[in-house]
């Protein structure tokens, strides 16, 4: 594998893009100091996989961007662009091969670009790649960001110095196996995390089998659960059945009784619409009654009237009777002193009888009203008033009479 150019963007001092062409017999870069030549040798590990922002002499990896200057402002991103050629003889693993398209003597085109604050992605002939997939490939060619291809400062005095260990990478590297090593080292990862996998699926199908032998008791009581439901339900079923039956045959009842009913209730209508008629001609006849009490009660009224006249009549006559007998006694006394005074008693006596015979046609006029009138037990009563007035009147009258013929 052989560097063809290496392209640079916006990284560490090389604000404007760059192309440096490596042609054949090329083996170092010289140059005053600030030059560059460390930020050329740092590009070129950073294109080929370097991960170390300590390698890059930066306290984090965005410090690769240029951060500007007095007479240029800063960029947002750097890129590397590696152009690297396969030897005829020279083939890359055949899972990097298929998957980037690589081939005997072609061309690699590795792009590596950061923006910063966001990290680094990778393309490998177009194709977006890891950085793991840049390393192995360089890995398979015996070089790499760190490999000691790279011949820094200092590092002559190290390898005349090394120790068996480090000579051993020395060797390593050149046969080519650098590659191999990291492979293993990838292999045992992945071989510790399958182990570890393993194990976890060890205990996961100790814990599905306790789950198993849980499930398994809980499926017999599921089981048993839905065969008692089963049960459960023919019994609701059976017993919901015969409800339905009995409350069928107590709707029939209920319907029979309530056409029963509804037959006892329009007799009982039928006899209430009677009882109604018979209570209206009731209160018919109560007000008819009620009127003829009234009217009786207004004849009683008037008769007492008449009855408390009749009984004043008969004390007026009763007290001109006592005047009359008074007056009598004054003639009895006055009749021996004056005879002369006896025609004038007589003419007395005799107008007296005329007012008498008035006072009995006017009382017997009003016992024939009483007598017509008979309708209650008060107009009897004053009747009776009425004769024992006429008896008492004719008592007088006679003794008046009496005492007249004695005298």
């Amino acid at each position: 594998m052989r560097l063809r150019t290496l392209r640079l963007a916006g990284f560490k001092s090389f604000a404007e893009p760059l192309q440096l062409e490596v042609q054949p017999g090329l083996s170092g870069i010289v140059g005053p100091n600030g030059c560059g030549k460390s930020n050329l040798l740092e590009a070129l590990c950073w294109g080929m996989g370097e991960t170390s922002f300590r390698h890059m002499r930066a306290q984090n990896m965005d410090e690769v961007v240029f951060a500007g200057s007095a007479l240029r402002p800063s960029v947002s991103a750097a890129e590397t662009r590696l152009v690297l050629e396969l030897a005829s003889d020279e083939a890359p693993s055949e899972e990097l091969a298929a998957r980037f398209a690589l081939a005997r003597g072609q061309q690699i085109d590795i792009v590596r670009r950061l923006v910063r604050g966001e990290g680094s992605v990778w393309h490998v002939n177009g194709r977006e790649a890891r950085a793991r997939d840049v390393q192995l490939l360089f890995a398979d060619a015996a070089s790499g960001a760190r490999s000691l291809a790279f011949v820094r400062q200092g590092m002559i005095a190290d390898l005349v110095t090394a120790r068996p260990e480090g000579r051993r990478k020395i060797l390593e590297e050149a046969a080519g196996v650098a590659g191999l090593y990291a492979r293993r080292h990838e292999a045992e990862l992945r071989l510790a995390a399958t182990e570890q996998n393993i194990a976890r699926l060890h205990d996961m199908l100790g814990e599905k089998t306790a789950r198993k032998k849980a499930l398994a008791k809980q499926a017999r009581a599921a089981k048993r659960y839905r065969e008692l439901s089963d049960a459960i339900r023919r019994q609701d079923s059976l017993l919901a059945c015969q409800r339905w039956r009995k409350a069928a045959r107590s709707a029939a009842e209920a319907a029979a009784q309530q056409e029963a009913d509804g037959r006892a209730l329009r007799a009982m209508d039928d006899e209430l619409a009677a009882a109604e008629r018979a209570a209206g001609g009731a209160r018919r006849a109560h007000g008819a009654l009620e009127a003829e009490a009234a009217e009786a009660q207004n004849a009683h009224l008037a008769q007492k009237h008449r009855s408390d006249g009749m009984q004043a009549a008969a004390a007026q006559v009763q007290a001109r009777l006592s005047d009359v007998r008074a007056q009598l006694d004054q003639l009895r006394q006055d009749g021996a002193r004056a005879q002369s005074q006896s025609e004038d008693a007589a003419a007395q006596v005799a107008r007296l009888a005329e007012e008498c015979a008035a006072l009995e046609a006017r009382i017997a006029e009003r016992a024939r009203v009483y007598r017509r009138r008979r309708a209650l037990s008060a107009t009897r009563a004053a009747t009776s008033v009425t004769f024992d007035a006429e008896s008492a009147t004719g008592a007088t009258i006679v003794e008046i009479r009496t005492e007249d013929h004695i005298g």
